[in-house]
């Protein structure tokens, strides 16, 4: 591949006293000669090819309501790199008055592992408690596109619909944080006829922190979905704590998870049918030794659903060491040890016939 070049610029102005805008723009411009008994499977493209990418920001206040907004914008030629000429990246509007947000485009509202970890192409809505002596509201409607092209049904991008709407509610108690959680998860449209899912999701979360070093989090969830094309309906139930100690020289992690096998979080983080228990140490010995060791265990079939169980062990220790050489202020050296079994009646079968 032989580069050839970029143009690079970018513009920012102050309107008014209390506006901003921005612009960038990156130009690549490139050309790709392709030889040997590989060319066929090369990812390159030959040839001259160009990808420019146009960014817009900015921000601003009137009447009261503060905004901001930004706008990502790629162009090119080169079908390995996009499969359309021009793509919208990113557009994105938020809008504040008083306790009030409103965001619209593409949205991040994390509401708790378990219900809603992924991001969104739609709305949001937030009551910001502030100074109110209600809790924070976050409400948010949107779709699980990965591309605005999907959301204009182009053929070449068209995906699985997959509508979501829910429900945050948040108090903060001092020490203690609270959040109920709701959420929604509906197949409005598939690609081919496997599995059509409307989930819903109800969730609780809290973190506690009793003193300076000391952290309690947790989360409790329960899922109930049909799967409406095989008829099939199931509920499950996950939870998760986790202790967190730290005061110098030590840090303690010890976190406990119980996922059900008919738990199912479409747009959260979790592994069904696992129960799990890992924990990490990390010591200062001194200003320039430091001493991690941890251990992770999981099983599954948990309600014996299966023939077998699976278990998996995983330690680690390790030594990490600054400043070997007095010379060089930047020298580290780590030595560590890893260990990964995996063990059951299928596995002692397979270890005995070999």
């Amino acid at each position: 591949m032989k580069f050839i070049g970029i143009l690079l610029f970018s513009f920012s102005g102050f309107l008014y006293c209390e506006t901003e805008f921005h612009m960038s723009n990156d130009f690549n411009i490139y050309y790709n000669d392709i030889t040997g008994e590989g060319k066929g499977s090369s990812s390159l493209t030959e040839g001259w090819n160009y990808i420019d990418v146009l960014n817009i920001n900015g921000s601003g206040r009137k009447d009261n309501i503060s905004y901001n907004y930004n706008l990502g914008v790629k162009f090119t030629d080169d079908k390995r790199n996009d499969v359309k000429n021009i793509s919208l990246m990113n557009i994105t509007g938020s809008f504040k008055k008083g306790y009030n947000l409103i965001t619209a485009g593409d949205i991040f509202e994390s509401f708790s592992q378990y219900s809603l970890a992924s991001s969104l192409k739609g709305a949001s809505y937030k009551f910001l408690k502030e100074e109110s002596k209600l809790p924070e509201i976050t409400a948010i409607f949107g779709h699980t596109y990965p591309r605005w092209d999907s959301y204009f049904k182009d053929p070449d991008t068209r995906v699985l619909k997959r509508q979501a709407y829910g429900l945050k509610l948040k108090e903060n108690l001092g020490d203690f944080n609270l959040g109920v959680n709701y959420l929604n998860t509906k197949d409005i449209e598939l690609m081919s006829e496997s599995e059509k899912y409307d989930s819903s999701n109800y969730s609780l979360d809290l973190k506690y922190n009793p003193f300076a070093g000391l952290e309690l989090t947790g989360e409790y969830a329960r899922s109930d979905t049909d799967e409406k094309i095989s008829n099939k309906s199931f509920k499950g139930d996950a939870y998760r704590f986790e202790f967190v100690g730290d005061a110098d020289p030590s840090r303690i992690t010890i976190e406990y998870e119980n996922v059900e096998p008919d738990y199912l979080s479409l747009l959260g983080s979790a592994v069904s049918d696992r129960r799990k228990v890992k924990a990490r140490w990390r010591y200062k010995y001194s200003k320039m030794t430091t001493i991690n060791a941890g251990v992770l265990w999981y099983r599954d079939n948990l309600e014996n659903q299966k023939t077998d169980t699976t278990y998996t062990i995983r330690p680690d220790i390790s030594i990490g060491i600054k400043k070997i050489f007095a010379r060089r202020q930047y020298s580290y050296v780590n030595f560590s040890y890893k260990f990964d079994r995996k063990y059951g009646p299928i596995l002692k079968k397979i270890i005995s016939l070999t």
